[in-house]
């Protein structure tokens, strides 16, 4: 489907293909990941959008940082976009803000994780580069909240928090919920058939995180405590993959209190055997960007126990996932019996959750709620959309 023709009844619809059949002029900002390059070029593909792309390294090399600068102030007089778009607000990124404010442009960027918890995490004993480098980019995501006009968080979770945020300062701005598309389907679209059969799966459980952020890590060890005595006593393993500053303090307390025979730190290693051959994921993280290590998990069709009060559990439902109270014993003696004795229903619950990942997170849907959102942005600053709408009534 035509992205363009599909938005012309929205009220929003200014830039969908109605002023000269033009796409709407995007300067992207990109971060290390690039991971708005593909939603952009569909639209480009699409005639929805054109787009120019500034890459971080560009901007972060001292040694082509000033011509880097010099061709985007070049490519901007000659041709000045409808609007900015930045992956993420990083320290790359904030030449977009400069140029926001000297043309005038609408700015948007992706909000990726909860920022005010990241900072929280300062208060705790960590070396000093690691807090100079969370100060430093929670000064520049707060002045991004000021100055931008539109903001695209991964999800509803994010948003609420925005939201709040924005209650409290008595600023508003538009707020739309944008997910990043998972790659892995234009890629391999059969690849997920290679994962085990959940029957011929074997004895481990998974967790698959990062120990840079002290609460991650503890509601990791209030897990273990309660997760423990139960693997011990049917001899099951639960393998954690992941690396961080913190990652040795962790297993070395987790092996004193346990030792190393139930619980083990794999440390950093290549995740698909894994997520292949383990009887279900174990997700008990709190969400700094989009929950890739869930959204994965359901694409190797690996069964998800998530407990309820984490932020990813939007992504969750009863017949998609194992939804768990850990402090909770009936709650835990339930979510057993499914791991153990109701083994038939974990592949439909498997099978549940690829449809689900595969009809959310898919290139076109992701595609069609970021144009809605560009969208809106545009139509909410006054000066691109009286520009627009002048041009618009001249040459109807």
């Amino acid at each position: 489907m035509n992205l363009r023709n599909a938005t012309l009844g929205s009220k929003h619809a200014i830039f969908a293909g109605k002023l000269y059949m033009k796409p709407i002029e995007v300067v992207y900002f990109s971060g290390k990941r690039r991971e708005e390059a593909r939603i952009l070029s569909h639209l480009s593909r699409q005639q929805c959008i054109s787009f120019r792309e500034y890459t971080k390294e560009s901007l972060l090399n001292i040694n082509t940082f000033f011509k880097g600068l010099i061709n985007i102030l070049k490519d901007f007089h000659t041709k000045k976009p409808h609007i900015i778009i930045c992956e993420n607000s990083g320290y790359s990124q904030t030449v977009a803000l400069i140029l926001k404010k000297y043309y005038d442009i609408p700015l948007v960027f992706h909000f990726k994780g909860n920022i005010w918890e990241a900072f929280q995490d300062t208060s705790f004993a960590m070396p000093f580069h690691y807090k100079l480098e969370r100060l430093m980019h929670h000064l520049i995501s707060i002045l991004f909240l000021k100055v931008s006009d539109g903001i695209l968080p991964l999800s509803e979770n994010l948003s609420n928090i925005l939201k709040h945020y924005f209650a409290r300062t008595n600023r508003h701005k538009p707020i739309c919920i944008v997910p990043l598309s998972f790659p892995e389907f234009e890629l391999d679209p059969l690849h997920c058939f290679q994962s085990q059969n959940i029957f011929h799966r074997k004895k481990f459980l998974l967790t698959i995180t990062n120990f840079n952020y002290r609460r991650k890590i503890d509601i990791l060890a209030n897990a273990i405590r309660k997760l423990y005595p139960y693997l011990y006593s049917i001899n099951w393993k639960w393998l954690i993959l992941g690396n961080g500053y913190l990652f040795d303090e962790f297993r070395n307390n987790t092996y004193n209190e346990f030792g190393n025979r139930t619980v083990r730190f794999l440390g950093r290693r290549a995740p698909l055997k894994y997520y292949q051959n383990a009887h279900a994921m174990l997700y008990f993280s709190g969400m700094d960007g989009q929950p890739n290590v869930l959204l994965e998990s359901f694409f190797f069709k690996t069964p998800v126990v998530i407990n309820h009060d984490c932020p990813a559990i939007e992504f969750c439902r009863e017949d998609n996932a194992i939804i768990v109270n850990i402090h909770d014993n009936r709650s835990l003696e339930k979510m057993w019996n499914i791991l153990l004795d109701e083994k038939n229903r974990l592949p439909q619950i498997a099978e549940n959750a690829y449809y689900y990942l595969h009809n959310k997170f898919s290139l076109d849907t992701v595609c069609r709620i970021y144009y809605a959102a560009i969208q809106e942005v545009l139509s909410s600053h006054k000066s691109i959309y009286d520009h627009h709408a002048y041009h618009f009534e001249r040459h109807k």
